[in-house]
């Protein structure tokens, strides 16, 4: 049986100053591939006071839960959170999801909404329309559980060491897994923040065989520079390009993955903004048709994706009264999108 989760019981109203001085606070230590986030949530758990504080403790007058501090920090920041606790600048920096991404060469700029290929919080306030990715077996198998980088990856669906499909959402209320959110109930890594469930317990799907291996197969091209499409020998920035104009493809309305119910995909939705479950479906087709890509079919897409123009304005289909029900397929889409703004999850 799992352990009961380490929560914070201080109350809320405690206050704390940083006095002048380096090495003043002592936070947790950084685990392998843990995120900046899951990293601050820990220390404060650990020192049995509100995130809140320690981070305006931190930093003075910002409130650092409203953004995606996954991101990354800025220079003045990241300076400041140094001198306070004395970790190596650049060992904070390996915790950033900037530090992952950027051999993607994409633009990794705050200014942008939504990075490409780092899964969207839809962040307001404290409150998230997507959920946090987490693996149960590995938070249940960890002494200290944490949050990994690899699980806000947009391609990473499942985790290939225990075969699962990841987690965000709640399996008892379906609430999304929020555990940086602002409540009145202790903070927790592994409970739900809306009815307290310990996600150590829960049971996740099996992982499909396509999307597994098209997750290991990006996680390599990652690491190594370089990624194999057909006979040809492309480097990272290229390989992920043709991934993202494949996973951008018009799909099926409605797709199911090991006997689950049928999923209707968001039209107009990013990738980076869709839920596991949905980009889970995806990698799973588009590995197959990687697998049937000739060469020269690679070289094509090489040479430019076929994209619409942006000026483009879409048509989105209207609905009239007397024209009888909505398809089926419609209902479930725009359902989909409604659980989305209230924060629950779409099984």
């Amino acid at each position: 049986m799992p352990s009961a989760p380490e929560a914070c019981t201080a109350p809320r109203s405690c206050e704390a100053r940083l006095p002048e001085g380096d090495c003043v606070i002592r936070l947790a230590p950084i685990q392998v591939d843990e995120t900046l986030s899951s990293w601050l949530l820990r220390s404060a758990v650990a020192a049995r006071c509100e995130p809140l504080t320690l981070t305006g403790v931190i930093w003075p007058g910002w409130r650092a839960w409203t953004v995606d501090l996954d991101r990354g920090l800025s220079d003045a920041r990241l300076d400041a959170l140094h001198r306070a606790c004395g970790v190596d600048a650049e060992r904070i920096r390996a915790c950033e999801m900037r530090d992952l991404l950027r051999p993607l060469g994409a633009s990794l700029s705050h200014a942008e909404p939504v990075w490409p290929w780092l899964a969207a919080r839809g962040m307001r306030n404290r409150r998230n329309a997507g959920g946090q990715p987490f693996c149960p077996e590995c938070l249940a198998s960890d002494v200290r559980p944490y949050l990994r980088r690899a699980w806000r990856a947009a391609w990473n669906v499942g985790c290939l060491n225990h075969g699962c499909e990841l987690l965000e959402h709640c399996c008892k209320c379906l609430a999304v897994h929020q555990p940086f959110r602002d409540t009145p109930r202790p903070v927790s890594l592994t409970s739900c923040w809306n009815c307290q469930f310990d996600h150590r317990s829960a049971i996740a799907s099996r992982l499909d065989p396509w999307a597994a291996e098209m997750q290991a197969r990006a996680d390599t091209v990652l690491k190594c520079g370089t990624g194999a499409l057909g006979s040809l020998e492309v480097a990272t920035p290229a390989w992920f390009g043709v991934l993202q104009h494949c996973v951008r493809l018009k799909q099926p309305k409605e797709l199911m993955v090991n006997g689950n119910p049928p999923v209707p995909i968001g039209p107009g939705l990013r990738f980076e903004l869709l839920s596991v479950r949905e980009r889970h479906l995806r990698l799973g087709r588009v590995a197959s048709q990687l697998a049937q890509m000739t060469s020269q079919d690679v070289s094509c897409l090489l040479a430019g994706p076929q994209h619409p123009r942006s000026g483009e304005k879409r048509r989105s289909p209207t609905f009239r009264p007397n024209s009888g029900a909505r398809p089926a397929g419609l209902v479930r889409q725009e359902w989909a999108r409604l659980l989305r703004r209230m924060h629950r999850a779409y099984l």
